[in-house]
């Protein structure tokens, strides 16, 4: 599943799950919690290149691991630039960013919170105003949050 190239029928046929037309999905697969948002949920209003997408357009997939997974399994030397995700910011939070591949990575005290695969730089360019600032798309309110034994979990 690709963001702005697979479409909700994809995922609905390769995982059985958001069939729901009237809003963003979610389900586990493994030891992730998984979450899309589709071009359906999102406002034309704010972003009219939404209207030029197909139908049920996966814009990203948030996959939140269930377990520990260190920041230094990853190899983030490449591509990647750092940022703080947390607002406001907190030195214990991190946040990676590569364009070029369509990824946010974030974490807390050095283990991943959150993977979120966003389109790709070039694909991108089929609806810009969308990916304009992606780091808002892995924001995390620290000012409502709660630190688990092995993650950061907003509070609902």
């Amino acid at each position: 599943i690709t963001p702005l190239q697979s479409t909700r029928k994809d995922v609905v046929r390769l995982f059985k799950q958001c069939d729901d037309k009237t809003r963003a999905c979610e389900f586990g697969v493994g030891n992730e919690s998984v979450s899309i948002l589709f071009s359906d949920s999102v406002s034309a209003r704010f972003h009219p290149c939404i209207n030029e997408l197909p139908e049920g357009t996966v814009m990203f997939i948030k996959v939140t691991p269930q377990m520990k997974m260190p920041l230094a399994l990853l190899d983030l030397r490449r591509g990647f630039r750092k940022f703080n995700p947390s607002v406001p910011p907190q030195p214990r939070y991190a946040g990676y960013l590569d364009r070029k591949q369509g990824l946010i990575i974030t974490s807390f005290q050095g283990i991943v919170f959150e993977m979120t695969y966003i389109a790709s730089q070039s694909d991108s360019r089929a609806c810009p105003s969308y990916y304009e600032d992606p780091e808002a798309l892995s924001r995390l309110p620290t000012s409502s949050t709660q630190v688990r034994s092995n993650c950061v979990v907003p509070h609902e």
